[in-house]
């Protein structure tokens, strides 16, 4: 392989799950774009940090299992070869790499002279394919096959494919949001907008990436399940997101550093014993089929403010950003009965059951149903989040969140 050995990182900088790229020249040309990745044996691989599929940085994406996910739509490649792992189409380019002094190199092709766009466009109206700097191994076949495969695709299933696109993407920008701690501007009040499709699409979408991360959901949270609150801001009904095992603060302690802006609410939490399903469960099969606790919830918009809609908020997932959970019980009393009191500071707010759709059994109730309509079920062992008792308060370093019931104990949160 002709080109040269270039420093692209310091082998600190390649570690564990998370890919390093790299731009090595300022051409814009591929080559001097390069994705690192650390290897189990202690080695390190190469790669064109450019998906084959869309000009997405591989380096955005995560290893597992010497795998590289690609953040974009989910395509796989083996980090070694770039073959891909779960379809057998182009895989991405890889190139050989050495440890010098601490530096990872990777040894890149030449760069190429572009061709001018003037020479580009006259052999196009000649009527022969102009010499493109295409990359054999990414290649899907010349120019005019290509053309021809994308003109008979018909206009629905391109504007399909547009809105599969576009849905990734917003996804993909509300994970960054997330896991860099930096709020995005709303979708409602972008020119695209939002519609009800895209935005339970994109709360799906977001799923798909946690779990590629190796995430476990561990539940469910309903929100705007006060109709109080629903009428107040003119929203006609509830929504809900997923749990997942780093939203788990098992110790009560909760890092405001990885947080945007979060608030805290006390709610009554439901854990399943058995399988729940059907369009037709009701509160009393909910409250047959599991146990009951206090829970404080974590939400944290990854909006830019605390301005958005209902659309927004489903998109987001609810706004689901960590919980803690006490105990279960069975109390033997109707859970919209349950009494909640929350203390934080000098603020203390009371509430019941009543205030989660009438009864908490009923908000896990409407779960179900929904669940049924995605043909899903609520699994035992899920934890579901019954929506707030009373209004949330805003979380600072040091404050603590206590939240107590009679009938089912109490839980704690610190904020560090």
């Amino acid at each position: 392989m002709n080109g040269s050995w270039e420093r692209v990182c310091r082998v600190e900088e390649a570690v564990g799950n998370r890919p390093v790229g790299k731009v090595i020249d300022e051409s814009g040309q591929d080559p001097g774009r390069v994705c690192v990745v650390a290897l189990d044996d202690g080695g390190y691989a190469a790669l064109l940090d450019r998906c084959p599929h869309r000009d997405v940085a591989l380096s955005r994406g995560i290893v597992k299992d010497g795998t590289l996910i690609c953040p974009g739509h989910f395509w796989r490649f083996d980090v070694t070869t770039g073959e891909r792992t779960d379809l057998p189409e182009r895989g991405a380019t890889v190139y050989p790499t050495r440890v010098v002094d601490g530096w990872v190199e990777a040894l890149l092709p030449p760069t190429k002279p572009r061709q001018p766009m003037r020479e580009w466009l006259l052999a196009q109206a000649r009527g022969r394919r102009p010499a493109m700097q295409e990359d054999p191994a990414t290649s899907t076949g010349p120019l005019s096959t290509r053309v021809t495969e994308v003109s008979v695709m018909s206009a629905s299933e391109r504007a399909a494919g547009a809105q599969r696109d576009h849905v990734d993407e917003v996804a993909l920008e509300l994970d960054q949001a997330e896991l860099n701690r930096v709020g995005v501007r709303p979708l409602t009040k972008r020119p695209s907008g939002l519609t009800r499709e895209q935005a339970w699409s994109i709360a799906s979408a977001r799923d798909r990436l946690r779990a590629e991360r190796g995430e476990v959901r561990t539940g469910y949270k309903l929100g705007w399940t006060s109709k109080a609150m629903r009428r107040a801001l003119g929203i006609d009904e509830p929504n809900f997101g997923t749990l997942w095992t780093y939203m788990r603060v098992d110790d009560g302690i909760l890092d405001l550093g990885r947080l945007i802006h979060p608030k805290a609410e006390p709610e009554i939490a439901y854990v399943a014993d058995s399988v729940l399903r059907g369009a037709g469960i009701t509160a009393d099969d909910v409250v047959r089929g599991g146990r009951w606790a206090v829970a404080i919830e974590v939400v944290d918009p990854r909006w830019t403010a605390w301005d958005f809609d209902w659309l927004d908020n489903t998109a987001d997932g609810s706004s689901a950003a960590a919980y803690v959970v006490g105990a279960f019980h069975s109390p033997g009393v109707r859970p919209e009965t349950f009494r909640l009191t929350m203390e934080a500071g000098a603020v203390t707010r009371e509430g019941t059951g009543e205030a989660a759709m009438d009864s908490p059994a009923e908000a896990v109730a409407y779960l179900v149903r929904q669940l049924h309509d995605r043909e899903e079920a609520l699994q035992p062992g899920m934890v579901v989040l019954t929506g707030g008792i009373t209004a949330p308060i805003d979380l600072t370093a040091g404050l603590r969140v206590h939240v107590s019931s009679p009938e089912l104990g109490s839980c704690d949160l610190r904020c560090s």
